[in-house]
């Protein structure tokens, strides 16, 4: 027995349109209205007699210029038993794209864009109007397959099945090195409450804490200490003193204000850096997403200066003035492209872009109003003096499926930065360099360069530049359950973008030479696949250093000394 609302489907037409029907069919048509997709259709009842009821409607709407459409209603046949019939016809199961939904299931994480079915019997191509949604037969991976849904685009009814993810999490990484001169461990513990003041606001709060012995025998202090603390609060819209209506194509906005202080006390100095800034966050499409830091202030205070003993092996003007005590300000931008969610578990590519420039505006109000200090050419600001640079970097990263689970991954990066105004150096933080667990991992970090000056080490790494450009290899294969194995080619270098005095013109960066300064390596490496992270122990070993003397820099003879062990969590790139 039909119930209140399908009896309603069918005879509420009857009261305002003009229709014929027998026991086998019924045709609605409406003659001030011939082209209306809802107004003219027929229903087929009973496959008896199927083919006199098909002339039938056919002749019906003959003269009326409009496609005969048979729809499913509440007392019309199956699709099942109807389609081999209409088929045979002529007729076709036309689909067409309706109101599109978000769907989140249980059985995926994902936020997914459905098509809904649409079944309709059509002798011919609909258009205009009848190419809306008139029927929906099955939506999402939990719905009744067997159910037919009844509808008008506009007013498609969509269960949305959620699952809450947890309100707060604890995460711990570790990046650890070692080579033939020292090892090094670092480590993160991270406390995350995703819904703080109970309007999904992300509160975060990491500890850092790092160790590195130099092994070599003649280094006077061979520790390295460090410890750091990050606080950062997330709210899911823009916090702006004005309104946001502007911003409502704006998708997932957010503002992240946060606060950090580092203390690191190294073997030939001791500094503390502090920062707080400013994040706007957000996507315009399902791969792109953005980030403006309008406010990003950094102070690094040498809590003790750096030791006369090392700024006397070193000639380098540009090192020495990046260790002094300096005051950022700034703004930054990045850009980062992703579709791997496009295809889960198949090709992706992978671009990210960061450009920021500090000291501008202090700089013009300090020259407007002010004069630097007796005696001292830069100007300051707080008794600080601040520094004035820009640095911008493009990485591009593309991974194939080879089948499988195994995948070939490639990466380019580059990277520069100047120094300009008050400064005659760019900050030794934001300065690039090469070496450690994610690119170039024949060297630990800050062991490589710059360009081909020769044997340029100290007892401490220190090497960066002011350019830095590299690309990576990565064949990634399956071992065993949750190991998988990796092989590797690195090569790249860093180097100054200008001469500096007391510095070997073979440091400066130059398109006619900077081919034959790159360093190579390979190397073999194991991932373990815990689930919630991955870890990562890489072995590279180099096979050419461009800072070994002339004649020595292809290495043909194995030893240790000439490869790095690098721990790492998650994929390099």
């Amino acid at each position: 027995m039909a119930t209140p609302s399908e009896k309603h489907e069918i005879h509420c037409a009857k009261r305002y349109l003009e229709y014929t029907e027998t026991p086998f069919y019924r045709a609605f048509r409406d003659r001030e209205n011939p082209e209306s997709f809802d107004s003219n259709y027929a229903v087929l009842k009973r496959m008896e007699e199927a083919e006199q009821s098909l002339a039938a409607v056919e002749s019906y709407y003959e003269g009326l210029d409009v496609t005969p459409k048979f729809y499913s209603k509440p007392d019309s046949v199956t699709l099942e038993e109807s389609r081999a019939f209409f088929e045979a016809h002529g007729y076709a199961v036309h689909t067409f794209e309706c109101q599109r939904m978000m769907l989140l299931t249980h059985t995926s994480p994902e936020l997914l864009v459905h098509k809904c079915p649409v079944q309709i019997f059509a002798g011919a191509p609909l258009t205009g109007a009848a190419a809306q949604l008139v029927i929906v037969s099955f939506i999402g991976a939990s719905a009744d397959s067997t159910q037919t849904l009844y509808t008008r685009e506009g007013y498609l009814t969509c269960n949305i099945l959620c699952t809450p993810t947890l309100k707060q999490s604890v995460k711990v990484d570790l990046e650890g090195s070692t080579t033939s001169s020292f090892y090094g461990l670092k480590a993160t513990v991270g406390y995350q409450n995703r819904n703080i003041f109970r309007g999904a606001e992300s509160f975060d709060l990491s500890f850092t804490a790092g160790y590195e012995f130099m092994k070599a025998p003649d280094a006077r202090r061979k520790r390295a200490t460090e410890f750091g603390v990050t606080t950062g609060l997330t709210f899911p819209r823009f916090l702006v003193p004005w309104r946001t209506g502007r911003f409502r194509t704006v998708n997932q906005p957010k503002t992240k204000v946060e606060l950090s202080i580092n203390f690191q006390d190294r073997p030939y100095y001791a500094r503390t850096l502090s920062s707080a800034g400013i994040t706007y966050m957000w996507t315009n499409s399902r791969y792109s997403s953005f980030s403006l830091r309008p406010i990003d202030i950094n102070v690094v205070d040498m809590t003790r200066p750096v030791d006369p003993e090392f700024l006397g092996n070193t000639s380098n003007k540009y090192l020495i003035n990046s260790f002094k005590t300096q005051f950022i300000g700034g703004l930054s931008f990045g850009y980062g492209y992703n579709n791997q969610r496009k295809n889960l578990g198949g090709n992706a590519t992978n671009i990210r872009f960061n450009a920021e420039t500090a000291g501008n505006l202090i700089d013009a109000v300090e020259h407007a109003f002010f004069s630097p200090a007796k005696g001292k050419e830069q100007y300051t600001i707080f008794g600080i003096e601040y520094s004035q640079y820009f640095r911008t970097d493009l990485s591009v990263s593309r991974k194939i499926m080879l089948g499988g689970a195994t995948a070939l991954v490639g990466r380019l990066y580059g990277g520069v930065a100047m120094a300009y105004g008050n400064s005659s150096s760019v900050p030794f933080d934001r300065q690039f360099y090469c070496g450690g667990s994610n690119g170039m991992r024949g060297w630990t970090p800050r062991t490589l360069g710059q360009g081909s000056v020769a044997n340029p080490h100290n007892d401490f790494p220190v090497q960066t530049g002011d350019v830095k450009l590299e690309a990576n290899l990565e064949l990634r294969f399956p071992v065993w359950g949750m190991i998988h194995g990796a092989t590797f080619f690195d090569l790249g270098n860093i180097w100054y973008i200008r001469h500096y005095s007391g510095e070997s013109e073979d440091t400066v960066f130059r398109f006619d030479r900077f081919y034959k300064q790159l360093g190579f390596n390979t190397g073999l490496g194991l991932r373990f696949d815990i689930k919630f992270a991955v870890l990562r122990l890489d072995w590279g070993i180099q096979l050419h250093n461009p800072n070994n003397p002339s004649g020595e820099r292809w290495i043909h003879n194995f030893k240790w000394k000439n490869t790095a062990l690098n721990f790492g969590v998650g994929y390099p790139f």
